[in-house]
């Protein structure tokens, strides 16, 4: 027991580690040194997004079958080798290949983190505190990613490949803290993986509530994706100068830091009902505000989606972690994870085509009114089907 309680400081540590994005702040001018458009960029999220969902779903089943620290060390080394790629990329090919390899990495790492912390709380009987550890974990995530943003733009000037050197070290010092870890017990599934996949499959898209969570988050989440690779462009719209990206965008991992902390609390306060609706609401205000502005502190309405990372994480994951079985708990989120990705796949490209053909403005416009056309009737059905008692 006191092995497994070790569990829960080394994930905090292994999220910190393994959250360094020194290369973020400044991807998009890296990629721009190779003449690539908008669009050709907004492809590395289909590269991303399809490998994502190839693997994914397999993923999960080897993470159940085969345990979750050993499918974690596959993970960790997948990323030491795909920010190794990117140190030494000299056109888009080599930069696919290096997305290739990174998706593969979040794909062994989708659903098994934070499998290997809910068995591991669920064996100390002490479940209950997943959504508070969560959060404290992201804030941990987010400390990472605030130091690694505000070096990011300095590094690059030094080097514009360095900031992916940093990330390949900072991911080879996640390793040793992998391998420390210790497999929980559970009950481990039995028979075919195929029939394992099957039913996990059917789990999702049968039980009512995590159906509905699961279409939820898949929109919310593509609203933050489709941020990742614009914000940028944006930002360069409005007259920010590329060393400014990181501080802003620093500031905004800030926020997503306090409110994932916070969020256990928030979501006590003003109930379940609100916590769903709120995630997706702030995505599609931040679009449409940053669509009708382009005065040089409009980057302010960015922060919504900040915020809603923050919240949606640990409050949805809660919410879905109540509802499925240790057997296939990794598969069930992986299949979830895999219904994101192909939402990512399809609109992530589809917003880099709208910004090259009319504008960075237009492009986030329609993200808007998309989010908040699809949202409404999901979100209702979802708060319905959150109250049933199943």
């Amino acid at each position: 027991m006191a092995e497994l309680a070790g569990n829960i400081r080394k994930y905090y540590a292994y999220q910190f580690l393994s959250s360094f994005q020194f290369y973020y702040p400044v991807f998009m001018i890296f990629f721009q040194s190779f003449s690539l458009s908008l669009a050709q960029i907004g492809l590395f999220l289909t590269v991303y997004s399809v490998t994502t969902v190839l693997f994914d779903i397999p993923t999960g089943i080897v993470a159940d079958f085969l345990g979750r620290r050993k499918t974690l060390l596959i993970s960790g080394l997948l990323w030491v080798a795909s920010f190794s790629a990117f140190s030494i990329a000299t056109d888009y090919y080599g930069c696919a290949v290096a997305y290739a390899l990174v998706a593969l990495g979040a794909a062994f790492a989708s659903g098994t983190d934070s499998s290997l912390l809910y068995d591991s709380l669920k064996a100390l009987k002490r479940e209950g505190e997943y959504k508070k550890i969560l959060g404290s974990a992201g804030m941990a995530v987010n400390i990472a990613v605030v130091i690694s943003f505000l070096a990011g733009g300095f590094l690059y000037t030094i080097g514009t490949r360095l900031p992916y050197i940093l990330t390949t070290v900072t991911s080879i010092l996640a390793i040793p803290l992998i391998l420390s870890f210790v497999e929980p017990p559970r009950e481990k599934p039995r028979g075919r993986k195929m029939i394992h996949l099957r039913e996990s499959v059917l789990f999702v898209m049968k039980h009512p509530k995590v159906k509905w969570l699961t279409f939820l988050g898949t929109i919310t989440m593509t609203g933050v994706v489709i941020s990742y690779f614009n914000n940028q462009a944006y930002l360069q719209r409005i007259g920010l100068a590329p060393e400014q990206f990181g501080i802003i965008l620093a500031v905004g991992m800030v926020i997503t830091a306090l409110i994932s902390n916070y969020a256990y609390k928030i979501e006590k306060k003003i109930g379940e009902k609100a916590s769903l609706a709120i995630p997706p609401i702030a995505v599609a205000a931040a679009y449409l505000l940053t669509s009708q502005s382009s005065f040089m502190w409009a980057f302010v309405f960015l922060y919504l989606i900040n915020f809603s990372r923050g919240f949606s994480g640990p409050v949805m994951s809660d919410y879905v972690n109540r509802h499925v079985a240790s057997k296939n708990r990794a598969t069930v989120l992986s299949v979830q994870s895999s219904i994101s990705e192909i939402s990512f796949a399809i609109f992530g490209p589809l917003a880099g085509y709208a910004a090259d053909l009319w504008s960075i403005q237009t492009a986030f416009l329609m993200a808007g009114l998309l989010i908040a056309v699809v949202a409404t009737p999901v979100l209702l059905f979802t708060i319905k089907a959150h109250g049933q008692k199943r």
